[in-house]
């Protein structure tokens, strides 16, 4: 009887050994994910970041677009040496907004790709 008690004492330190070490792997599994879980929403948040960027200087690029078009609907004849000068400015502002414009874009969705993949 002995031995039976004591077999029985072994398979159940055994089932709480194995209970323990499931327990260890299920928590460290969480961490993992949790872990997971706080970049993805790093990464999301970051493109929505980008995204409001992106409505802002698509915002930005309309107000120079309509600048732009007042100052070349006047008639050269009747431009000054100022409307050209700022017709310069306007069309450099607008190749720099752009150029943001699909930064913030492709970082956006290169965020929002990494998010997804994950």
């Amino acid at each position: 009887q002995s031995v039976v008690n004591e077999d029985k004492s072994k398979g159940e330190a055994l089932k709480y050994s194995q209970k323990s070490d499931e327990g260890q792997k299920l928590r460290q599994q969480l961490e993992e994910l949790e872990a997971e879980a706080a970049e993805l929403r790093g990464l999301l948040d970051q493109a929505r970041e980008r995204d409001v960027d992106a409505e802002k200087l698509s915002a930005l690029r309309r107000d120079l677009l309509q600048q732009q078009a007042k100052l070349e609907a006047k008639p050269e004849a009747e431009r000054s040496a100022q409307d050209e000068q700022e017709l310069r400015r306007l069309k450099e502002r607008l190749q720099q907004v752009e150029k943001l414009l699909q930064e913030a874009r492709s970082g956006a969705a290169e965020r929002r790709s990494q998010a997804e993949a994950k």
